[in-house]
Protein backbone atom coordinates (compact mmCIF):
# COMPACT_ATOMS: atom_id res chain seq x y z
CA UNK A 1 0.00 0.00 0.00
CA UNK A 2 3.10 2.13 -0.61
CA UNK A 3 1.87 5.76 -2.56
CA UNK A 4 3.81 7.00 -5.17
CA UNK A 5 3.65 10.59 -4.69
CA UNK A 6 3.78 12.65 -1.69
CA UNK A 7 0.86 13.10 0.03
CA UNK A 8 -0.49 16.27 -0.17
CA UNK A 9 -1.69 19.00 2.73
CA UNK A 10 -4.47 18.80 4.37
CA UNK A 11 -5.80 22.39 2.86
CA UNK A 12 -5.44 20.87 -0.31
CA UNK A 13 -8.67 19.57 -2.55
CA UNK A 14 -8.39 16.12 -4.78
CA UNK A 15 -7.07 17.31 -8.63
CA UNK A 16 -8.62 17.28 -11.51
CA UNK A 17 -6.83 13.61 -12.52
CA UNK A 18 -8.20 12.29 -9.29
CA UNK A 19 -11.32 13.02 -9.17
CA UNK A 20 -11.31 11.44 -12.51
CA UNK A 21 -10.19 8.72 -11.65
CA UNK A 22 -13.16 7.65 -10.14
CA UNK A 23 -14.80 6.75 -13.48
CA UNK A 24 -12.07 4.46 -15.12
CA UNK A 25 -13.17 1.40 -13.28
CA UNK A 26 -16.30 1.18 -15.57
CA UNK A 27 -13.90 0.67 -18.55
CA UNK A 28 -11.63 -1.23 -17.00
CA UNK A 29 -14.15 -3.43 -15.11
CA UNK A 30 -15.11 -5.95 -18.60
CA UNK A 31 -11.12 -6.64 -19.03
CA UNK A 32 -9.68 -9.99 -18.55
CA UNK A 33 -7.80 -9.90 -15.05
CA UNK A 34 -4.33 -11.45 -14.64
CA UNK A 35 -4.22 -14.17 -12.09
CA UNK A 36 -1.68 -11.81 -9.97
CA UNK A 37 -4.62 -9.22 -10.49
CA UNK A 38 -7.59 -11.85 -8.92
CA UNK A 39 -5.58 -12.79 -6.37
CA UNK A 40 -5.93 -9.20 -5.17
CA UNK A 41 -9.88 -9.50 -5.65
CA UNK A 42 -11.80 -11.59 -2.61
CA UNK A 43 -15.56 -10.39 -3.48
CA UNK A 44 -17.75 -8.37 -5.64
CA UNK A 45 -20.79 -6.12 -5.02
CA UNK A 46 -23.71 -7.18 -8.48
CA UNK A 47 -26.42 -5.09 -6.57
CA UNK A 48 -28.07 -7.75 -5.21
CA UNK A 49 -25.21 -7.87 -2.17
CA UNK A 50 -22.09 -9.14 -1.08
CA UNK A 51 -22.07 -12.59 -3.35
CA UNK A 52 -18.89 -14.87 -3.54
CA UNK A 53 -18.26 -14.43 -7.16
CA UNK A 54 -14.84 -14.47 -7.00
CA UNK A 55 -14.43 -17.53 -4.42
CA UNK A 56 -17.06 -19.40 -5.95
CA UNK A 57 -15.57 -18.50 -9.81
CA UNK A 58 -11.41 -19.16 -8.18
CA UNK A 59 -12.65 -22.47 -8.33
CA UNK A 60 -14.03 -23.27 -11.23
CA UNK A 61 -11.01 -21.10 -13.00
CA UNK A 62 -7.92 -21.94 -10.74
CA UNK A 63 -8.10 -25.09 -13.38
CA UNK A 64 -9.06 -22.99 -16.39
CA UNK A 65 -6.27 -20.57 -17.60
CA UNK A 66 -6.03 -18.34 -14.63
CA UNK A 67 -8.55 -15.79 -16.12
CA UNK A 68 -11.33 -13.35 -15.23
CA UNK A 69 -12.99 -10.97 -15.95
CA UNK A 70 -16.02 -9.15 -14.25
CA UNK A 71 -18.85 -8.78 -16.47
CA UNK A 72 -22.28 -7.65 -15.86
CA UNK A 73 -24.70 -10.82 -15.44
CA UNK A 74 -27.45 -11.25 -17.87
CA UNK A 75 -31.22 -11.06 -16.93
CA UNK A 76 -33.32 -13.58 -17.87
CA UNK A 77 -36.76 -12.86 -19.51
CA UNK A 78 -38.04 -9.47 -19.13
CA UNK A 79 -39.39 -9.76 -15.36
CA UNK A 80 -35.82 -9.39 -14.12
CA UNK A 81 -34.60 -5.94 -13.86
CA UNK A 82 -30.75 -5.86 -15.34
CA UNK A 83 -28.15 -6.16 -12.36
CA UNK A 84 -25.38 -3.28 -12.45
CA UNK A 85 -22.19 -4.51 -13.08
CA UNK A 86 -20.04 -5.50 -10.18
CA UNK A 87 -17.36 -3.12 -8.41
CA UNK A 88 -14.16 -4.73 -6.66
CA UNK A 89 -13.53 -4.59 -3.41
CA UNK A 90 -10.41 -2.78 -2.36
CA UNK A 91 -9.30 -6.39 -1.46
CA UNK A 92 -5.33 -5.44 -2.04
CA UNK A 93 -6.01 -4.05 1.51
CA UNK A 94 -6.32 -7.81 2.87
CA UNK A 95 -2.60 -7.42 3.85
CA UNK A 96 -3.80 -4.97 6.81
CA UNK A 97 -5.91 -7.72 8.32
CA UNK A 98 -5.35 -10.74 9.58
CA UNK A 99 -7.61 -13.75 8.92
CA UNK A 100 -10.26 -14.94 11.11
CA UNK A 101 -12.43 -11.69 11.44
CA UNK A 102 -16.13 -11.55 10.64
CA UNK A 103 -17.42 -9.59 7.35
CA UNK A 104 -21.34 -9.63 8.52
CA UNK A 105 -23.59 -8.46 5.19
CA UNK A 106 -26.45 -6.80 4.61
CA UNK A 107 -28.81 -8.14 1.69
CA UNK A 108 -27.46 -11.26 1.41
CA UNK A 109 -27.17 -14.76 3.76
CA UNK A 110 -23.88 -14.80 4.13
CA UNK A 111 -21.21 -14.56 6.49
CA UNK A 112 -17.37 -14.64 4.71
CA UNK A 113 -13.99 -14.46 6.72
CA UNK A 114 -11.13 -13.17 4.41
CA UNK A 115 -7.68 -12.11 5.91
CA UNK A 116 -3.94 -12.63 5.21
CA UNK A 117 -1.96 -16.00 6.60
CA UNK A 118 1.40 -16.78 7.14
CA UNK A 119 2.24 -19.89 5.09
CA UNK A 120 2.43 -22.18 7.89
CA UNK A 121 -0.84 -21.06 8.98
CA UNK A 122 -2.57 -22.33 5.93
CA UNK A 123 -3.29 -26.24 6.22
CA UNK A 124 -4.94 -25.41 10.22
CA UNK A 125 -7.24 -23.07 8.98
CA UNK A 126 -8.10 -25.60 5.94
CA UNK A 127 -8.73 -28.67 8.26
CA UNK A 128 -9.71 -26.68 11.36
CA UNK A 129 -13.88 -28.49 12.31
CA UNK A 130 -16.24 -27.46 10.47
CA UNK A 131 -19.01 -25.80 12.04
CA UNK A 132 -22.32 -26.50 12.29
CA UNK A 133 -24.51 -25.60 9.77
CA UNK A 134 -26.20 -22.38 9.73
CA UNK A 135 -27.75 -21.49 6.36
CA UNK A 136 -32.19 -20.76 6.22
CA UNK A 137 -33.99 -20.48 3.22
CA UNK A 138 -32.80 -16.96 2.37
CA UNK A 139 -29.32 -18.51 1.29
CA UNK A 140 -31.29 -21.61 -0.60
CA UNK A 141 -30.85 -19.53 -3.36
CA UNK A 142 -27.30 -18.62 -3.52
CA UNK A 143 -26.02 -22.33 -2.21
CA UNK A 144 -27.85 -24.10 -5.21
CA UNK A 145 -25.64 -22.02 -7.73
CA UNK A 146 -22.45 -23.88 -6.30
CA UNK A 147 -23.70 -27.06 -5.61
CA UNK A 148 -25.34 -27.42 -9.21
CA UNK A 149 -21.50 -25.95 -10.35
CA UNK A 150 -19.73 -28.29 -8.12
CA UNK A 151 -19.96 -31.88 -10.16
CA UNK A 152 -18.89 -29.75 -13.04
CA UNK A 153 -15.38 -28.86 -11.45
CA UNK A 154 -12.30 -30.72 -10.89
CA UNK A 155 -12.92 -31.45 -7.65
CA UNK A 156 -11.96 -34.49 -5.38
CA UNK A 157 -15.26 -36.07 -3.65
CA UNK A 158 -15.14 -37.46 -0.67
CA UNK A 159 -17.79 -38.86 2.48
CA UNK A 160 -17.28 -36.28 5.45
CA UNK A 161 -19.13 -36.68 8.37
CA UNK A 162 -23.08 -36.50 7.47
CA UNK A 163 -21.89 -35.14 4.22
CA UNK A 164 -19.44 -34.57 1.83
CA UNK A 165 -16.03 -32.86 1.52
CA UNK A 166 -15.04 -31.22 -1.89
CA UNK A 167 -10.87 -30.99 -2.43
CA UNK A 168 -8.76 -28.89 -4.40
CA UNK A 169 -5.18 -28.74 -4.08
CA UNK A 170 -2.85 -26.42 -6.02
CA UNK A 171 0.76 -25.08 -5.69
CA UNK A 172 -1.43 -21.39 -5.35
CA UNK A 173 -4.92 -22.19 -4.78
CA UNK A 174 -6.54 -24.64 -2.11
CA UNK A 175 -10.07 -25.28 -1.46
CA UNK A 176 -12.12 -27.11 0.62
CA UNK A 177 -16.64 -27.20 0.58
CA UNK A 178 -17.97 -28.73 2.42
CA UNK A 179 -21.95 -30.08 2.10
CA UNK A 180 -24.58 -32.03 3.89
CA UNK A 181 -28.04 -32.85 3.43
CA UNK A 182 -30.66 -30.86 5.37
CA UNK A 183 -34.29 -32.03 5.17
CA UNK A 184 -33.68 -34.24 2.14
CA UNK A 185 -31.76 -32.14 0.44
CA UNK A 186 -27.72 -30.93 -0.14
CA UNK A 187 -26.92 -27.55 1.80
CA UNK A 188 -23.82 -26.15 1.61
CA UNK A 189 -22.15 -25.71 5.20
CA UNK A 190 -18.93 -24.15 4.66
CA UNK A 191 -16.54 -23.15 1.76
CA UNK A 192 -12.88 -22.06 2.41
CA UNK A 193 -10.22 -21.23 -0.31
CA UNK A 194 -6.45 -20.21 0.30
CA UNK A 195 -4.92 -18.38 -2.62
CA UNK A 196 -0.99 -17.43 -2.73
CA UNK A 197 0.37 -14.39 -2.52
CA UNK A 198 3.92 -14.75 -2.12
CA UNK A 199 6.13 -17.41 -0.27
CA UNK A 200 5.50 -16.03 3.18
CA UNK A 201 1.93 -14.79 2.76
CA UNK A 202 -1.31 -16.08 1.59
CA UNK A 203 -4.77 -14.95 0.86
CA UNK A 204 -7.87 -17.02 3.18
CA UNK A 205 -11.08 -16.59 2.37
CA UNK A 206 -13.61 -18.78 4.38
CA UNK A 207 -17.69 -18.60 3.34
CA UNK A 208 -20.57 -19.99 5.16
CA UNK A 209 -24.31 -19.16 5.25
CA UNK A 210 -26.40 -17.59 8.17
CA UNK A 211 -29.45 -16.72 9.46
CA UNK A 212 -31.09 -13.34 9.05
CA UNK A 213 -30.80 -12.88 13.00
CA UNK A 214 -26.88 -14.07 12.85
CA UNK A 215 -26.29 -10.66 11.44
CA UNK A 216 -26.50 -7.87 13.85
CA UNK A 217 -23.72 -4.92 13.35
CA UNK A 218 -24.20 -4.16 9.62
CA UNK A 219 -27.40 -2.56 10.06
CA UNK A 220 -26.87 -0.97 14.18
CA UNK A 221 -23.24 -0.38 14.81
CA UNK A 222 -21.75 2.96 13.97
CA UNK A 223 -20.53 4.85 11.12
CA UNK A 224 -17.20 5.80 11.44
CA UNK A 225 -17.47 9.01 9.61
CA UNK A 226 -20.53 11.42 9.23
CA UNK A 227 -22.22 9.99 6.06
CA UNK A 228 -25.75 11.01 4.74
CA UNK A 229 -28.63 8.88 6.14
CA UNK A 230 -29.96 7.92 2.95
CA UNK A 231 -26.39 5.96 3.05
CA UNK A 232 -26.49 1.86 2.49
CA UNK A 233 -24.22 -0.20 4.43
CA UNK A 234 -23.39 -2.94 2.81
CA UNK A 235 -20.84 -4.60 5.25
CA UNK A 236 -18.98 -4.60 8.38
CA UNK A 237 -15.59 -6.23 9.22
CA UNK A 238 -15.09 -7.36 12.66
CA UNK A 239 -11.58 -8.46 13.97
CA UNK A 240 -11.02 -11.48 15.93
CA UNK A 241 -12.86 -9.94 19.37
CA UNK A 242 -15.96 -8.68 17.82
CA UNK A 243 -15.04 -5.22 17.05
CA UNK A 244 -15.75 -3.10 13.60
CA UNK A 245 -12.63 -2.47 12.04
CA UNK A 246 -13.79 -1.61 8.62
CA UNK A 247 -17.15 -1.00 6.83
CA UNK A 248 -18.80 -0.63 3.10
CA UNK A 249 -21.16 1.49 1.95
CA UNK A 250 -22.83 3.03 -0.95
CA UNK A 251 -23.35 6.93 -0.49
CA UNK A 252 -25.61 9.29 -2.39
CA UNK A 253 -23.55 11.86 -2.29
CA UNK A 254 -20.29 13.65 -4.27
CA UNK A 255 -16.58 13.23 -2.48
CA UNK A 256 -16.04 16.93 -2.07
CA UNK A 257 -18.89 17.48 -0.34
CA UNK A 258 -18.63 14.46 2.22
CA UNK A 259 -15.52 15.86 2.41
CA UNK A 260 -16.29 19.17 3.73
CA UNK A 261 -18.38 17.33 6.29
CA UNK A 262 -15.69 15.01 7.41
CA UNK A 263 -13.83 18.14 8.32
CA UNK A 264 -16.26 20.20 10.05
CA UNK A 265 -16.69 17.13 12.24
CA UNK A 266 -13.17 17.83 13.19
CA UNK A 267 -11.33 15.44 11.06
CA UNK A 268 -8.55 15.94 8.95
CA UNK A 269 -8.56 14.65 6.12
CA UNK A 270 -5.69 14.03 3.53
CA UNK A 271 -5.77 13.28 -0.26
CA UNK A 272 -3.44 10.68 -0.99
CA UNK A 273 -3.58 8.87 -4.47
CA UNK A 274 -5.70 7.67 -6.97
CA UNK A 275 -5.17 3.45 -7.41
CA UNK A 276 -4.25 1.31 -10.15
CA UNK A 277 -7.36 -0.28 -9.30
CA UNK A 278 -9.24 2.84 -9.91
CA UNK A 279 -9.86 3.91 -6.00
CA UNK A 280 -9.35 7.53 -4.36
CA UNK A 281 -6.75 7.00 -1.68
CA UNK A 282 -7.80 9.00 1.45
CA UNK A 283 -6.33 9.18 5.02
CA UNK A 284 -8.87 10.69 7.47
CA UNK A 285 -7.78 11.02 11.29
CA UNK A 286 -8.87 12.87 14.69
CA UNK A 287 -7.05 12.76 18.06
CA UNK A 288 -5.87 9.00 18.01
CA UNK A 289 -8.18 7.58 15.61
CA UNK A 290 -7.26 6.96 11.64
CA UNK A 291 -9.01 5.91 8.88
CA UNK A 292 -7.49 4.76 5.23
CA UNK A 293 -10.58 5.57 3.13
CA UNK A 294 -11.32 3.98 -0.71
CA UNK A 295 -13.33 5.78 -2.93
CA UNK A 296 -14.90 4.85 -6.10
CA UNK A 297 -17.64 6.05 -8.49
CA UNK A 298 -20.16 3.65 -9.14
CA UNK A 299 -20.89 2.95 -13.06
CA UNK A 300 -23.89 4.48 -14.54
CA UNK A 301 -24.91 5.59 -11.15
CA UNK A 302 -24.67 9.00 -8.94
CA UNK A 303 -23.06 7.34 -5.96
CA UNK A 304 -19.91 6.58 -4.27
CA UNK A 305 -18.94 3.35 -2.75
CA UNK A 306 -16.37 3.94 0.32
CA UNK A 307 -14.08 1.10 2.37
CA UNK A 308 -13.21 2.64 5.26
CA UNK A 309 -10.80 0.85 7.52
CA UNK A 310 -9.29 1.63 11.01
CA UNK A 311 -5.42 1.61 11.13
CA UNK A 312 -3.30 2.11 14.74
CA UNK A 313 -1.05 5.14 13.09
CA UNK A 314 -0.43 7.30 10.15
CA UNK A 315 -0.58 4.93 6.92
CA UNK A 316 1.87 7.48 5.72
CA UNK A 317 4.81 6.63 8.17
CA UNK A 318 3.77 3.19 7.64
CA UNK A 319 4.63 3.45 3.95
CA UNK A 320 7.60 4.77 4.50
CA UNK A 321 9.11 2.05 6.95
Amino acid sequence: MKSTSPVPAESEQPQQGETDSLEKPAEEAAKPMTWGKRLQLGAVWTGRGLLLVSLFALIGLAMDGYQFAFEKPKSEGTRQAPIPAPIPLPMTQLALLEAGGIWELAGDPWQIEAGYLNEPQVEGYLTEEVKPFSGSDASKQSEAKLLELLPQLSLECEPFGEGNRWSYSHPHVKVRIFTQPVDGEDRLVEARCAMFVDEQRWTYLEARPTRPEQRTLVHTGPSFLPLPEETERICVRNDTVGNAVCEWVRVSAELPALVRSWREDGWTVRFQRATQEGHQEIVCFRGNTWLQVWAQRVPKENRLVLFLLKVPTDPAENAAS
